[in-house]
């Protein structure tokens, strides 16, 4: 569920939007000498805008992808929750030339195998992996359980 609350001016007018789990909330604001609505703030629970994609890469399995205020944000960046089953993989690849980007892997669950540059680095709950624009990485779940992260990517500044 994605929620949008509003400003629209100087008078203030409350109203609640729940989350399914009913702990969300929040207001609309309104000014009548306002023009233009703006938001003030944007909620977004995981299980909606999921994707499941297969072969990542060229890896092994699917990956059930959750893209994050992909279309509301104006941050130069994308973010994604993703989770994989045990032995999914996303292939080793690289992001340079006019593709380059620079990623950041924040696993929440489970553990699995990073390989950089042909190095394996084991990964479990709570470690962050940065891979800077031109390095060849991948990951694969090497666990009996859920692999998830948050993935965070874009262009680097310059």
């Amino acid at each position: 569920t994605l929620h949008v609350f509003r400003q629209v001016g100087a008078s203030m007018v409350f109203s609640r939007a729940r989350s399914r789990k009913g702990d969300g909330f929040g207001y609309n604001a309104v000014r009548n000498t306002a023009k233009r609505e703006r938001a003030m703030y944007v909620k977004q629970n995981e299980a909606s805008d999921v994707h499941e994609t297969p072969n990542i890469h060229e890896g092994e399995g699917i990956i059930l992808r959750r893209s994050m205020f992909r279309e509301q944000s104006k941050l130069p960046i994308r973010m994604e929750v993703w989770e994989l089953e045990p032995g999914v993989t996303e292939g080793d690849h690289t992001h340079e030339g006019k593709d380059e980007l620079e990623e950041i892997y924040y696993f929440l669950e489970g553990e699995g195998v990073m390989s950089v540059e042909g190095e394996d680095v084991p990964i479990a709950a709570g470690d962050s992996i940065m891979v800077p624009p031109g390095i060849d990485h991948g990951f694969r779940n090497t666990g009996d359980g859920l692999l998830k992260l948050v993935i965070i990517w874009g262009k680097p500044a310059v």
